[in-house]
This record gives C-alpha cells, structure tokens and sequence, in this order.
C-alpha cells in the first residue's frame, strides 16, 4: 500500500514573526499569507522487507525509523506509529534550503498527510478532509517546533495544509484562521507579486533565534492591516508598503538582511512601477518578493540581472 500527499509553500505578505513565542506569549500575532502554485511532495510505500527507506537529497536505508538521520522522516514516522517496513520519498518544485517559501514545513506538512492516509487504510477509515487539514498542519508544528526544537513559527504549516490567501490568527498556542479572502483576492496579489531567486539560500532557524523580543516585529505586526486594506481597495502602492513594513521589521534581526541584499531592495525600488519589496521568509537570502506593475518586470529583470517568477495561487492547499 502507499499514500502520496502534495501541498503548496507559500509568500509571506505581511505578519510575519509575529507568529513566534517572542510575540505570541503575550500578543495576538497576525500572518498574511498566499499560498502557490509551486508544490512539495511525500510518498510513503510499506515494505514487506520490513527495512526502512527515506529518499529525500540522500538516501537513508536501515532496519529501523530511529536510524534515518533526516529529522523531518523520522519523528513524523515515530508519530505515526511507523517504526519499520516502508519507504519515503519527500520531493519539492523549489529547493528545501533557505528559499524563505517555508518549503520544509510544508514537506512536514506532506509527511503528516501521507502516514495519516496510510494509517486510516490500515484502519479502514474514509479520511475527512477538513479533519485531516487541521490534524496535519498541527501533527506538522509538533514534529518541527516540539520534537526538533526549530525555532520557527506555525503560518507555513497553516498555509500548507489550508492554501489559499488567509490571514491566520494566533494566541498562546491558540491558532486559528482569521480571515479567507476570495479567488478573484488572490488572483490580484499574484498579479502584482514578483519572484526573484536570489543565487544563495540562508539558515531561517539561526535567522530566527535572534528574534527575541516583540519589539523586533512590531512593523511585522503594522503591516497587516496595509495590506488587508490594499486587497480590499485593489491598491498596488498599499501592497508594497506593506511589504515594505516587513522588510523594515528584518533590519532589527540579527543577520536577516546583509549588505548584499539591502543593495537588492533598493535598486528594486528604485524603478517605476515597483512600490515595494522584502526577503521572503525570514531574510538573509533565498527570493526576493516584489510588488510592482507587470510591465515593470522585464525592466526589473535587466537591472538586477535575475529572471523573474511569476506565481499563481493555490486554493486548493493539502
């Protein structure tokens, strides 16, 4: 038997941060987020062999689950039970290292759905797919922040799990969604959002150790209700403002923006029809997300030498 789940990774618009403990232990945090088009991927096949199997960039093969060196595999397995006989192969349209699209999570988020539609195959249950979101998106949390001691927060476990463009909510250890906005929402932010790779990925968990006090998020946490408005009134220069205020709130982050990339940004903003831009995720590398006119971004693309990447979103989620 085998079970296969696909969820999308997503760009962090405006919040973010303020989904960490230094926030969230005593403030209500904010997370914008649009899910995309641009998926990851968890196989899980059983064995009759009885060996354990983990494809991911290498390739682990041992008698027991507790000897895969791959952290996200193994708790996720352990968490379901799996100890031995079977195989996982965990896969991803864009690179798992610091692309700031919170790609890790939502392989977590994958590796949840696939042990948990395997296990109900072997229980004979029909899956309930709301049930199974939340399920995984927490299951997900719980194997990075809980089990690996990730210094992360839980909106790129949501946005795998639900898709979409949502604002997520979250108190204590409380986590909600706050607000679902429509396709026809979500297809104008992708409108007027822009990709760009940047050629080195970062370390988001040595990024994020260093926030350490709410201080360091407030324009994070500012920034939401800019953007909520500039959807609500189709408003591009709000959008980039708001991306802006996130990229403001990185500066105070010990290593989140280095030279390099604060040259990036404002050679960005420097040209006409772009109204802002930010390091996707957590800063020190990986995508550039810009906020600008279409017709901006071929001139964008001769400036900064960088062929751009247009994103559509995902609605659809786990």
């Amino acid at each position: 038997m085998f079970a296969h789940a696909q969820a999308p990774v997503r760009i962090g618009i405006a919040g973010g941060g303020t989904d960490l403990p230094a926030w969230t232990k005593a403030r209500k945090g904010l997370c914008l987020s649009l899910a995309i088009a641009t998926y990851t991927h968890a196989v899980v096949i059983t064995r009759p062999d009885g060996k354990v199997v983990a494809s991911y960039k290498h390739l682990d093969e041992a008698a027991s689950v507790t000897e895969i060196a791959n952290g996200l595999i193994r708790e996720s397995a352990l968490m379901h039970s799996f100890v031995d006989g079977f195989e996982v192969h965990t896969l991803s349209e864009v690179t798992s290292h610091g692309s700031g699209l919170g790609v890790s999570s939502s392989i977590a988020v994958c590796l949840a759905a696939a042990f948990a539609r395997l296990r109900e195959l072997f229980d004979r249950r029909k899956p309930d797919t709301l049930a199974l979101r939340a399920y995984c998106s927490q299951a997900a949390w719980k194997v990075e922040i809980d089990h690996l001691l990730r210094p992360i927060g839980r909106q790129d476990h949501m946005a795998a799990a639900y898709g979409g463009l949502r604002l997520y909510a979250f108190e204590g250890a409380a986590t909600r969604i706050e607000r679902t906005f429509g396709v026809e929402d979500a297809n104008w932010v992708a409108e007027h959002l822009v990709l760009f790779a940047l050629p080195e990925g970062h370390d988001a968990r040595a990024i994020l150790t260093g926030v350490t006090k709410p201080t360091q998020l407030e324009a994070a946490f500012a920034a939401v209700p800019v953007a909520v408005e500039a959807i609500e009134k189709r408003d591009p220069q709000a959008l980039g403002t708001a991306l802006q205020m996130g990229q403001d709130s990185k500066r105070l982050i010990p290593g989140a923006v280095t030279q390099r990339i604060a040259g990036l940004v404002y050679e960005a903003e420097a040209h006409q029809g772009v109204y802002g831009c930010k390091v996707a995720g957590a800063g020190g590398g990986g995508h550039l997300v810009v906020a600008c006119e279409p017709e901006a971004i071929l001139d964008l693309e001769v400036a900064l030498e960088m062929r751009a990447v247009r994103v559509k979103p995902d609605m659809g989620g786990l």
